[in-house]
């Protein structure tokens, strides 16, 4: 059974308060306008690549405690199906010293408390406290961080709604 859908990977700036002050981290949006054109016709992430050290234990993890569907395995690599984005999990013997995480890599998800509820029946072991990362007029935007077996930063977010009647304080 799979519990992440859709499935999309969720890239976020996220920066602290102007002042320096301790608190919650705000969102930073950047005028659209203000970039330069892309390089691309159609920028789009096509895949997503981590740094494992034993493939094997790897696609185990991803495949049977994350329920990630498996595309294939060639070459000392494996390839999943992230909702049209590949995520890309290798060895890489050139670098076996890699310090980690070297990215985060956000999982959405429609019902972010049973994702993080199965997890946990899975085994996994969250970093930190459930996360608040920003409220809006539909929902409040929650977080919850995790590692993979290699100590990749791995995360799922999603968007849990308001109940009827509207925002919640």
């Amino acid at each position: 059974m799979k519990f992440f859908l859709p499935m999309t990977v969720v890239i976020f700036l996220l920066a602290p308060a102007p002042d320096g002050a301790a608190g919650p981290v705000r969102i930073v949006a950047h005028e659209p306008s203000l970039a330069a054109p892309a390089f691309i016709a159609t920028p789009r992430i096509q895949q997503v690549g981590l740094t494992v050290s034993d493939l094997s234990r790897a696609v185990a993890f991803y495949r049977t405690t994350l329920g990630l569907h498996l595309l294939m395995e060639t070459n000392g690599m494996a390839f999943f199906d992230l909702g049209g984005t590949r995520l890309m999990l290798g060895t890489d013997t050139d670098r076996p010293d890699v310090s980690r995480p070297t990215a985060i890599v956000y999982f959405d998800t429609a019902d972010f408390y049973a994702s993080v509820a199965t997890l946990k029946q899975r085994g996994v072991s969250f970093v930190a406290p459930i996360e608040t990362v920003a409220r809006t007029a539909t929902g409040t935007l929650m977080l919850a961080e995790f590692r993979d077996p290699d100590g990749n930063a791995l995360a799922v977010m999603g968007e849990v709604p308001h109940p009827q009647g509207g925002e919640t304080p």
